[in-house]
């Protein structure tokens, strides 16, 4: 709920940074990408529409391509920005095969500059393996692949497609504060990609996308994931270890409870202060 956030008003009087430093550093530490990989924009929404007007030019008759049952919103921008729409077709079980995608853009009538897919998929749940994703890329290296991870903190460990991001020009990913975060309210996106990408976007983004109190709130949900994150690791560290040691005494698990409830306590300090020296260190890099 909203007094779980702390506002200061002392900065409401001017106009907010297009894209806060402080803001940028953070999600870049959360999502292991440097700084100048990310674009803060008001929910992943404004960010397909912005890949969108970045990479068609209407004139050139060129096609966005997507993969129902998806998200809606790719069809709704390509559509309202005078793109043609590709539609492509999933294999049984739902499944994304490279090979699928790849025959559809090179038979479609216009050429295909931007294919959305959605990893977990709405609705579907479903993931995009990362073999198939780099046959993909590999393939169309003129098509800007665009993998919307907005579920993507609900999905195992090794899901997300960013690490990809190093080995591939042409992809960009998408993330949101709305899910996970339930942070839907304030509007707060991310488009992670190569920097080229990124100052692409900044010339075409509205002046000030994300307002002083939307940065703030955003600011401290990350620290206080970061935390739990950490914490979360010392419990089950620390859980294990004391469930094998306990001893047959209901005292025990009083004394158990105690140290765990320190644990988690611990836990959300370092997290704190780990995302402090990241923002810090970013910070001083960029003065550099």
């Amino acid at each position: 709920d909203s007094e779980r956030y702390l506002l200061n008003s002392k900065q409401l009087n001017r106009y907010p940074e297009c894209q806060p430093p402080e803001l940028l550093d953070a999600y870049a530490a959360y999502a292991g990408v440097s700084p100048a990989q990310v674009l803060a924009s008001r929910g992943s929404d404004e960010a397909i529409g912005l890949l969108i007007r970045a990479c068609i030019d209407p004139r050139d008759d060129e096609a966005v391509m997507i993969v129902p049952p998806t998200y809606g919103m790719y069809e709704v921008a390509a559509r309202s920005n005078r793109a043609n729409v590709v539609i492509a077709a999933r294999e049984d079980g739902f499944k994304l095969r490279a090979a699928s995608l790849i025959k559809a853009a090179r038979e479609a009538r216009t050429p295909v500059k931007l294919i959305f897919i959605d990893s977990p998929a709405n609705p579907l749940g479903t993931l995009l393996e990362h073999g198939e994703l780099r046959t993909l890329l590999a393939a169309l290296p003129d098509t800007l692949i665009v993998v919307d991870e907005a579920y993507i903190e609900f999905a195992p460990g090794d899901a997300s497609c960013v690490p990809l991001l190093q080995e591939h020009d042409n992809l960009a990913v998408t993330r949101t504060l709305s899910k996970a975060f339930a942070l839907a309210g304030i509007r707060c996106g991310f488009t992670l990609g190569r920097p080229e990408l990124i100052a692409a976007l900044l010339k075409i983004i509205d002046p000030y996308p994300i307002s002083d109190p939307v940065a703030q709130i955003a600011l401290q949900a990350l620290a206080r994931n970061l935390g739990m994150a950490v914490s979360m690791a010392i419990l089950t560290v620390l859980f294990f270890a004391l469930i094998d040691a306990a001893p047959a005494d209901p005292a025990y698990a009083l004394e158990l409870e105690g140290a765990l409830t320190r644990a988690f306590a611990l836990g959300v300090l370092c997290g704190l202060v780990g995302l402090w020296c990241c923002v810090a260190g970013a910070r001083a890099a960029r003065r550099q």
